[in-house]
Formats: C-alpha cells, sequence, structure tokens
C-alpha cells in the first residue's frame, strides 16, 4: 500500500481531465484517470476520520461503540442526505441521524456500534451520502472480530451403559476451553431426568485458554429401566453460555 495525493486547483470555469501514469516493471503504465470542474458557487467538500474504523477483537455477547468524525472542509454548507452500514452481517449499528448540514469548517460526529456473535471476522463500510460534487458517497471502512472463551465437552453426550441396581458407575466428563480468553465456570447443574444421577465432588471454576477441566458424574440406578439426565454446565462463553451434556445410562438386575 502506498498512498499519495493529488491537489486539484482549478485556473477557470469549466470541467478539467487528465491522468496519473504510474510506471511499473510490469512492461506497461497503469493509468488513473481525473476529473474535475472548476465553479464559482461555494461547494460542500465533505470528509471522514479515521477512514478505517477499526474495533480488533471484542469479546462475543458485547458491544462496543465508534465514532467517525465528518470534518465540512469546502465553502458551501453539505447536506447530508443518509447513512447506513453495508455489510454481509448485521452485527453493526448505525446510530446517528440520518439528515443534518454541517457548516463550512464545522464537524459531525456519527456513530457506530459492534456487537460480534462469532469469530470470523466482519468487514464492512459506513456509507454517507451528501451533496459534496467529489464525493456524494463518502465510504468509511469498519472492522472487527469476535474473541472469547468458546466451550467443548466430551464425551457429550455420555452413555454409562448397563449398571446393577445398587452398585454405581463414575464418568469423567472433560471441559475444554478453545477459544482465546479464560474460560469461566458460574454452575455446573442438571435439569430435567432422573435422581439417580449426581455429581461426585466439585467443578473447575477458570480453565485457562487450551486448557481442560474435568467434572465427574455418577450413576446410582436405584430401579431397574433407562436412566436419563441433563447436565448443565454454566459459563461465560458468549455464544454458548449455559451447555447440555445428555446422560443417559440402564438400570439392571
Amino acid at each position: 500500500l502506498a498512498p499519495f495525493t493529488v491537489t486539484y486547483t482549478p485556473a477557470e470555469l469549466g470541467t478539467d481531465a487528465g491522468q496519473i501514469l504510474v510506471h511499473n516493471d510490469a512492461g506497461a503504465d497503469y493509468v488513473i484517470e481525473l476529473s474535475g470542474e472548476g465553479t464559482d458557487q461555494p461547494l460542500c467538500d465533505l470528509s471522514a476520520f479515521p477512514f478505517l474504523m477499526n474495533w480488533g477483537s471484542i469479546n462475543l455477547g458485547t458491544s462496543n461503540d465508534k465514532t467517525a468524525l465528518l470534518t465540512n472542509n469546502g465553502s458551501g454548507v453539505c447536506h447530508v442526505t443518509g447513512a447506513q452500514v453495508a455489510a454481509l452481517t448485521t452485527e453493526w449499528t448505525y446510530l446517528s441521524g440520518q439528515t443534518y448540514t454541517i457548516n463550512p469548517g464545522a464537524t459531525q460526529l456519527v456513530s457506530v456500534r459492534y456487537t460480534p456473535i462469532d469469530r470470523i471476522p466482519d468487514i464492512g463500510t459506513l456509507t454517507v451520502h451528501s451533496d459534496d460534487p467529489a464525493e456524494p458517497d463518502l465510504g468509511v471502512l469498519l472492522y472487527g472480530v469476535g474473541a472469547g472463551p468458546e466451550i467443548d465437552v466430551l464425551p457429550c453426550p455420555a452413555s454409562f451403559g448397563l449398571v446393577t441396581v445398587g452398585c454405581k458407575v463414575e464418568r469423567q466428563i472433560t471441559i475444554y476451553n478453545t477459544g482465546d480468553l479464560a474460560l469461566t465456570i458460574s454452575n455446573v447443574n442438571f435439569a430435567a431426568g432422573t435422581s439417580d444421577f449426581s455429581l461426585v465432588g466439585g467443578y473447575p471454576s477458570s480453565i485457562p485458554v487450551n486448557g481442560t477441566g474435568v467434572v465427574t458424574v455418577k450413576l446410582a440406578p436405584t430401579t431397574v429401566g433407562p436412566k436419563n439426565r441433563v447436565l448443565q454446565i454454566l459459563s461465560n462463553d458468549g455464544d454458548e453460555p449455559v451447555f447440555q451434556c445428555a446422560l443417559s445410562g440402564e438400570g439392571t438386575n
């Protein structure tokens, strides 16, 4: 990337055209067409800073707002007629007004909210429409990516097989953190099902990135027949705060 600036200073009224020839070793010049029009009327000249709104990594399930500064560098009033975000995702939301005016030399703040729902990098554009004759659709690039812990559990579902009534079988359920922040476990409990399943001991309170933790579950059937229960693991995983794992077994004589 090698940006450069071209200044246009019309000497008379009317349309002007030109070219920039970029010399390179590919065998042919790269041509950039230039055009402009000299006028004696006051004009809007709108610019945005920054030209890239970069959120970096944002925790999943949270929102973060950023602002861009619109400046009228021209001699006439800028009339903004609309603004919207264009992206292949709904994770960005434009928060500011749609129509307003910016006097010469004045500025206006516009805000965008980013709420990531996954770890896929997001790219978009905020486009501001105005009566700027040189750039009626002013674009600001948007970038962000979701970050946070990611829970996974194995084995899940977990089968305890056949267990004699009056006996017990214990299984270790391993909790994995495959995300990029520490996984905090706030509770481990059971949802629906038989009380023949129970926890043995406690559960890990925190699991580091690429780390594991273990929960031990016991099946002690009191009657003959199928046994089912759902183990619930509550954590700070933004897109899966309650992980459910089905447990099954069967009491036998």
